[in-house]
């Protein structure tokens, strides 16, 4: 081993200290120049360079970059999760006052943004790897606007001023964003929305910042408080970031806390949703659902935001609440389709009380009760002005529907259809007075006034259950079928029968009645003719056969029939819908001899709210009279089919004999002739 250290030459043993002493002056002085350029750096006036540094930040976004007051450069310690090499190699900490992000040139306002202080901290070592890693960065006074036009241009879309070729291009990451005294601005003129929004960096697991709302949606005022999940998880796409937001709208109130995975838009959410309006209408300027004025509206459920293939919908699942004193639950999907947003679902209601629902569909509110006009009909106004706004489809049922005077109607079901402006109820059934009510409505508003169409067959309407709190019906067996085929045009009920063509057909088989019994019943008229015909007297009712045919708003009497024990009534005239005015004559024929009364004609004149009814005493019914009564019941063809309904051979038979009977006079009579 000796012998091959001796082989070694001389020069080469004197040659490895030299090298480290080279090795440790170059070492030596590369610390120093790392040394002196930081302190270089440190003692530099960086105002200097504010120009330059502004210039490079204006070619990277494009936008006017402007460095108005202090600039410094310090250095700092790395922080406690750095490893390796970084540990050791000092991060520069810039320091800039008045930091201005200019607008593109169609905006309204010069700047942007703007950052009273502005702080950032690099890390050096990812510089080599074309890699801006920022370990903190920190803002205090930010204050800025972000606008959105009418010709859907942006302002923080930015384009550079050119394009780096020299390499891979650089990536940018951010640790760290605190954020103190901020105020943003948004004003997006398709949606509507003009936002003051104040905010704050907090530090509340799993919140990251917090902040207050002001402005207004859809030119209603809103305010609120809201916590959020820290801004750089949402820009990395974290698939929960968390939100919790509190809004108010006058009356109404919104809250909303669930999780955001995809800011959008469409937006991919998962919340839950606590509703309070002062109306179901009230919702509108939230989000553009177009939903009836109705009473106080309150609602939970979960709230859940999809995308399909560009599409955007909102899904309210299994969510439960209250209009007015109804309760309401169900599914609903809105769907932000084109060319109108579509809801779409199942809706079902315990309880539902139709004076909760009452404005939506003319009814006077309590508040706002309708103007004394003399005129019966409800001239409310429908609120119908938004249905172009969406188009839907929804099933309805409800348990029971109560009204505030009348019967309740039972095991409502209807599905609901709307259609640029097309509203259709079909099927509409429900349960009425022990019988059942069939049919279908369609409300057509694509013209400046709404059109109406009713048709609807009612089966075995019970009279002792059409009005249960008269104690002399109790025992009645007195059925009703009915036929409906109605069309109209106007913005009332008033409007839509003062304009009405169609068909009525009526039939009511067995019954009772009483001047009395109306006047509990609150049928005033009734109980007037009742009483010019029969007295005070009770009346067994055989049959009841009405035909009517309207013509704009007329209602003319094609058949009318009215046969008791002691006499058979016709009834000729009409009704006049459009000015609410009657013109109608009963012509007695009796049976017997029982009832002096039934000897002369009765007029039945005047307007609905102040009927005329008059005696024409001048007049004696004659065998003639009755030949004329036998005449004007001869078109019977329309009411029959009523009485196939599948009430009963012992129902239906009392007015099938009535109508034989005068069809047999009818015969007798014409041979006599």
């Amino acid at each position: 081993m000796n012998s091959a250290a001796a082989d070694i030459p001389t020069s080469t043993q004197s040659q490895r200290p030299r090298a480290l002493k080279w090795g440790l002056a170059l070492l030596l002085l590369i610390g120093a120049g790392i040394t002196a350029l930081v302190i270089a750096m440190q003692t530099y006036d960086w105002n200097r360079a504010r120009g330059w540094i502004a210039g490079k930040a204006s070619e990277a976004t494009g936008r006017r970059v402007e460095i108005r007051g202090n600039l410094a450069l310090t250095w700092v310690r790395p922080g406690p999760d750095e490893s390796g090499l970084g540990r050791w190699i000092p991060w520069p900490q810039l320091d800039a006052e008045q930091v201005v992000l200019g607008n593109p040139d169609w905006a309204a306002t010069p700047d942007m943004l703007s950052a009273a202080k502005l702080r950032l901290k690099l890390r050096l070592l990812p510089l080599l790897g074309r890699s801006l890693v920022f370990d903190t960065i920190e803002i205090d006074g930010l204050d800025g606007g972000l606008v959105l036009d009418a010709r859907q241009r942006n302002n923080w879309t930015f384009s550079p001023a050119r394009q780096d070729d020299s390499g891979a291009p650089w990536s940018v990451t951010i640790r760290r964003l605190k954020l103190e005294h901020v105020r943003l601005t948004a004003q997006l003129v398709p949606q509507k929305l003009e936002l003051e929004v104040l905010g704050a960096s907090m530090d509340e697991a799993p919140y990251g910042i917090g902040f207050s709302i002001r402005g207004k949606y859809r030119g209603t005022i809103v305010t609120g408080r809201g916590r959020a999940g820290s801004l750089l998880a949402l820009a990395a796409g974290a698939q929960a970031f968390p939100i919790d937001l509190d809004l108010r709208s006058g009356k109404a109130r919104l809250a909303l806390t669930g999780t955001l995975s995809d800011p959008g838009p469409p937006a991919v959410f998962d919340a839950k949703l606590t509703l309070a309006l002062h109306s179901m209408a009230d919702i509108f300027p939230f989000t553009g659902l177009s939903l009836p004025d109705t009473p106080p509206f309150d609602t939970s459920g979960r709230l859940y935001g999809s995308r399909k293939n560009g599409i955007g919908s909102v899904a309210y699942e299994n969510f439960s609440g209250r209009v007015g004193s109804s309760d309401l639950s169900g599914s609903l999907v809105y769907t932000l389709a084109k060319p109108r947003p579509k809801l779409s679902g199942a809706l079902h209601s315990k309880l539902l009380r139709f004076a909760d629902l009452g404005p939506a569909v003319g009814s006077p509110t309590a508040a706002a009760p309708a103007a004394k006009t003399g005129r019966v009909l409800p001239n409310e106004k429908f609120r119908l002005e938004r249905l172009d706004a969406m188009d839907a489809e929804v099933d309805f049922s409800a348990g029971q529907v109560v009204k505030t005077a009348g019967i309740p109607m039972e095991k409502l079901h209807t599905h609901i259809r709307l259609n640029a402006g097309l509203l259709t109820l079909e099927p509409l059934e429900f349960g009425l007075a022990g019988g059942k009510v069939a049919g279908r409505i369609v409300l057509d508003s694509r013209e400046a006034d709404l059109k109406t169409r009713l048709r609807a067959t009612l089966e075995n309407l019970q009279m002792k259950r059409l009005a249960p709190s008269v104690p002399e019906l109790h025992n009645s067996l007195g059925v009703i079928n009915a036929q409906v085929d109605i069309q109209g045009q106007g913005n009332s009920v008033a409007q839509t029968l003062g304009s009405a063509d169609g068909d009525l057909q009526l039939l009511m088989n067995h019954g009772t009645f009483s001047k009395i019994l109306l006047e509990q019943a609150g049928l005033n008229l009734g109980n007037v003719i009742l009483g010019k015909l029969f007295g005070d007297s009770q009346i067994k009712l055989n049959c009841l056969a009405a035909d009517f045919g309207l013509k704009s708003g007329i209602a003319n009497t094609r058949t009318f029939l009215l046969d008791t024990e002691d006499a058979r009534i016709p009834m000729t005239g009409n009704i006049n819908l459009r000015d609410e005015k009657l013109d109608l004559t009963f012509k007695p024929e009796q049976k017997s001899m029982r009832i002096l009364s039934l000897r002369a004609p009765i007029y039945v004149k005047g307007s609905f709210a102040q009927p005329d009814v008059s005696v024409d005493k001048g007049v004696v019914a004659a065998r003639a009279g009755g030949a004329i009564a036998l005449g004007l019941l001869a078109p019977l063809a329309a009411v029959v089919p009523l009485i196939a309904t599948p009430s009963g051979e012992e129902q239906t038979a009392p007015c099938k004999k009535a109508l034989a009977g005068v069809a047999a006079a009818r015969d007798k009579s014409q041979a006599r002739d």
